[in-house]
């Protein structure tokens, strides 16, 4: 994953730890990669590690991603 994004093995690694967060644009690099919408990315269960990762997100950084995922469907 990280070759594919272009990224250091240390700098995925601390995105995956949630010592760091990606931009914006990695963000949706990561999708891509993932083949997720934003909306699925953080379409998770309520337990486990992945689901801590996204609680860090404030519920307004949520609402963000999710209104950019609205329009980029809308102009898909």
């Amino acid at each position: 994953m990280s070759r594919d994004l272009g990224r250091s093995k240390g700098y995925v690694q601390s995105l995956t730890s949630g010592r760091a967060m990606p931009t914006m644009k990695v963000f949706f690099q990561i999708c891509d990669y993932l083949r997720l919408s934003p909306a699925q990315f953080f379409d998770v269960p309520e337990e486990g590690e992945q689901a801590e990762i996204i609680r860090r997100f404030l519920a307004t950084d949520r609402a963000t991603l999710r209104a950019i995922d609205e329009l980029i469907r809308r102009i898909s």
